[in-house]
C-alpha cells in the first residue's frame, strides 16, 4: 500500500501492473484509490504520476464520498408500512411498529418488522428507519459475503483479507492483490446464488488478476451455472460490471 501525502491529507493507494496498460491510469472509488500500469513501470514513475495527479485525486475522492453520502441518505425516503424493500431476489413488505423501546429493533421474517420508539419524533422516523435498515442490511451482505469467500478460500487453498461494503459508481466488486474484497451494497437485492458468483469471481481474482480462457475455466470448474447468474447482473443494471 503507497501513500499520497496533500498537505495533511494522507490518500492510501494501490498499484496493479496490466499486461495489457498502454498507459497509467488512476481508479477512484470513495474508499479506494488504484493506480494501473503498463507491466514494468516502477514504483517511483507510478508515485511522480500520481503526485501530479494530486489534486484531481483529492476532488475526485471528496465528490464521491459526497455522492456515497447524499446515496445512503435517501436510499430509503419515504418508508412506510407496506413499502417493499429488495432483500435477496424479492421485494420483502416493510412493517412499522411505535412502541416502548429504547432504540429501533428490525426482525426479518418473510418481511421487516421494525419497532421504531415512541420517543422517536414522528417527522424522524423514515429517516431513521432508513440509516438503521441501511446499516442492517450492509451487514447482512458482509456477513453472507464472508462465509462465501471462507469457503472458495478453502476450496482453492487461497487467503483473502476482508470484506468491504461500499457503493462503487461502476462495479458490482473487486479486489485487491492484498486480497481485499470489495462489493457494491446494491447486492444486497439479488439472489444470493448471484451474490456467490461475484464473491466467487473475486475470490478467483486473488489467483488470476485478469479475465483470460484460465480464469473463466476456473470459475466454472467451480461453478458451472455461472453464466446464468453474472446474466442476471447484466440484464439488472447494465451500466455496472465486474
Amino acid at each position: 500500500m503507497q501513500q499520497l501525502a496533500i498537505g495533511k491529507t494522507i490518500i492510501p493507494y494501490t498499484i496493479r501492473h496490466s499486461d495489457t496498460a498502454q498507459r497509467k491510469r488512476i481508479i477512484v472509488t470513495p474508499n479506494h484509490v488504484e493506480v494501473i500500469a503498463p507491466k514494468n513501470t516502477n514504483t517511483q514513475d507510478v508515485a511522480a504520476f500520481i503526485h501530479k495527479k494530486r489534486r484531481w485525486v483529492y476532488d475526485k475522492q471528496e465528490e464521491m464520498q459526497e455522492r456515497l453520502l447524499r446515496f445512503e441518505q435517501n436510499a430509503y425516503m419515504h418508508l412506510q408500512s407496506g413499502a417493499k424493500i429488495p432483500f435477496r431476489g424479492r421485494n420483502m413488505r416493510l412493517r412499522i411498529v411505535r412502541a416502548k423501546a429504547e432504540k429501533i429493533e428490525i426482525c426479518y421474517q418473510n418481511g421487516f418488522n421494525v419497532i421504531v420508539p415512541k420517543h422517536i419524533p414522528e417527522a424522524l422516523v423514515e429517516s431513521s428507519v432508513g440509516l438503521e435498515l441501511t446499516f442492517w442490511l450492509k451487514d447482512r451482505l458482509k456477513e453472507d459475503a464472508r462465509q462465501m469467500a471462507k469457503h472458495y478460500c478453502q476450496v482453492l487453498g487461497l487467503k483473502y483479507r476482508g470484506i468491504k461494503i461500499t457503493a462503487p459508481a461502476k462495479l458490482w466488486g473487486s479486489c485487491t492483490k492484498q486480497g481485499i474484497i470489495t462489493l457494491n451494497w446494491h447486492l444486497i437485492a439479488a439472489p444470493k446464488a448471484v451474490l456467490e458468483y461475484v464473491v466467487l469471481h473475486e475470490v478467483c481474482h486473488l489467483k488470476n488478476r485478469n479475465h483470460s480462457n484460465e480464469f473463466w475455466a476456473l470459475i466454472s470448474s467451480l461453478m458451472q451455472d455461472y453464466a446464468a447468474r453474472k446474466k442476471w447482473l447484466e440484464t439488472s443494471n447494465p451500466s455496472y460490471s465486474l
